[in-house]
């Protein structure tokens, strides 16, 4: 029987890729080890031995990754078999664009001479082709001088961090009604995961759900496909650490060979740290989620070998959300893809997604004095919203306008930090005929000429050129002077015409542009 559950994170929520004491990269979702160590910490002192064995170590219960929604589907790691071309873009505006997609897993796939491909390597899509964007943080922190009460010299340190308030779906999966009983009176409880959960980080809550599992198995005669969709430990014969399984450990009396120059495999080790015995645990090699293998078979699977090997996962330590696998998905039946569902996505129930009634209360002083109130924050918070966006579309011209020129990091390009000053300074004094003076008036301030670096620098967009000028003038054509104002305000830390101070605003003003999306994806 398995459970699913929306997991809504509260607090900023650090769960590290490694332990270093002085750099802590931050997942892009929950593994499943993080909420068994959150349960176990909870149940394991009311459980008798044999309970807490089974519960917690035994894989008897299996604990599951819990990744992003994206349009109310459940989406999964990116196959490491999907290739594009270099210098194509894979995703436009959230949705996988397909057209440049092409799967190198499957058997008649062919690379063309002369094209440069890259792989798909990170982030998460929807069987509909829609990409997942997980927000994340950075907290700066330092250790305080007991005796001196001021910062600790060379003590400074930075958490990375997934945001508050984005929702992941996962699973709990075990035969046992009563394990499962006793976990769920955990899950209604409060709920923190992660590192520093004593400080302003961890708290998560936890709403289950009624879902129908996708029960897609598809047959193929002469070949098994086995998609990782999270990370695998596999061992041999010899009870060592392998990332090539045989058919036979996935199958028992199967008849087939491991296809290399058709499988994707990326690796990693990690030594997970236990809260209970406060030391790491043994380190673990394992097989990244979005690994694809293949196998040519001798002689076809049966549907029930089929359904068994999805059942059981591949590999051992699956209470800790390891080995989840879906074989032969639908696009790796598929050589490109067209606008066909790539998979059979777990979708949410309308239910969950669902706005609640509203009340109506009696309207007195008070009440409207309140309403106007929330109303006022809602606008502004609307105006923030809505400045990031355009502060995400400017981040993308700079990024566009380096790359295209071919301009190297130490030289600055695009509009500088003081002419991006003199609109702040218009916008403050003039707000009906904003556009007007900005981009029409003989003297306006967004001048591409005699500016050939600045506001005249120009990209490739579709069959022709652009300059930042009049990009600037297209992307905020239906914007309020208000949210060019503010998203200007959120950049006045930065020199965007700097390289460096570019990527820096984008990590820690969170902007996912298009170029870092594709960067997630294929990085």
């Amino acid at each position: 029987m398995k459970i699913y559950f929306v997991l809504t994170t509260k607090d900023p929520i650090i769960v590290s890729q490694n332990n270093a004491t002085t750099s802590h990269e931050c997942l892009d979702y929950i593994p499943g080890s993080a909420l068994l160590g959150a349960i176990a910490a909870q149940l394991y002192k009311d459980l008798s031995e044999q309970q807490s064995w089974e519960i917690f170590h035994s894989g008897a219960v299996k604990f599951g990754p819990s990744y992003p929604i994206v349009d109310n589907n459940q989406a999964l790691p990116t196959p490491a078999s999907w290739h594009f071309v270099k210098g194509q873009n894979p995703i436009e505006a959230n949705k996988l664009n397909k057209t440049v997609i092409s799967n190198h897993a499957h058997s008649d796939f062919l690379r063309e001479e002369g094209q440069q491909y890259k792989q798909c390597r990170a982030g998460y899509i929807t069987g509909l082709g829609n990409s997942a964007s997980v927000q994340k943080t950075v907290h700066t922190k330092t250790a305080i001088d007991e005796q001196s009460g001021i910062a600790k010299e060379s003590s400074l340190f930075s958490y990375s961090a997934i945001a508050e308030e984005q929702h992941f779906l996962g699973w709990i999966e075990s035969e046992s009604d009563e394990y499962l009983n006793l976990i769920k009176k955990v899950l209604s409880g409060p709920i923190t995961i992660g590192r520093s959960r004593n400080t302003e980080f961890g708290r998560v809550t936890i709403t289950p759900i009624d879902l129908v599992e996708p029960k897609e198995t598809n047959q193929c005669s002469d070949k098994l496909v086995v998609w990782c969709l999270s990370d695998c430990q596999v061992l041999n014969q010899y009870g060592l650490a392998g990332f090539t399984p045989e058919l036979t450990q996935l199958v028992p009396g199967a008849q087939g060979t491991l296809d290399n120059t058709r499988s994707f495999i990326r690796t990693l080790n990690i030594s997970r740290f236990n809260q209970k015995r406060q030391g790491l645990d043994s380190e673990q090699m394992l097989i990244s989620k979005g690994s694809v293998l293949v196998y040519n078979l001798s002689t076809p699977l049966t549907d029930e070998q089929l359904s068994n090997l999805q059942h059981q996962g591949l590999g051992i330590n699956q209470q800790q959300g390891l080995g989840w696998i879906k074989v032969n998905p639908q696009w790796a039946m598929q050589n490109s893809f067209d606008d066909r569902p790539l998979f059979d996505s777990t979708s949410l129930p309308n239910a969950y997604t669902s706005k609640q009634t509203q009340v109506e209360n009696p309207k007195t002083s008070l009440t409207n004095w309140l309403n106007n109130k929330i109303q006022a924050e809602l606008s502004a918070e609307d105006i923030k919203k809505q400045s990031k966006q355009l502060l995400t579309c400017i981040a993308e011209a700079y990024q566009h306008a380096r790359k295209y020129n071919h301009i190297g990091k130490h030289l600055q390009v695009g509009p500088s930090k003081t002419q991006w000053r003199r609109i702040d300074e218009l916008l403050k004094n003039n707000r009906v005929d904003w556009q007007a003076l900005l981009f029409n008036s003989p003297h306006h301030i967004c001048n591409p000429n005699n500016d050939e670096l600045g506001w005249g620098i120009e990209w490739q967009r579709g069959n022709s050129l652009i300059s930042f000028s009049r990009y600037l003038k297209e992307t905020t054509a239906n914007e309020r002077a208000e949210t060019l104002l503010s998203a200007i305000h959120l950049m006045s830390r930065y020199d965007f015409s700097n390289a460096l101070e570019l990527t820096k605003a984008i990590k820690e003003l969170s902007l996912h542009t298009t170029q870092v999306r594709a960067q997630e994806v294929v990085e």
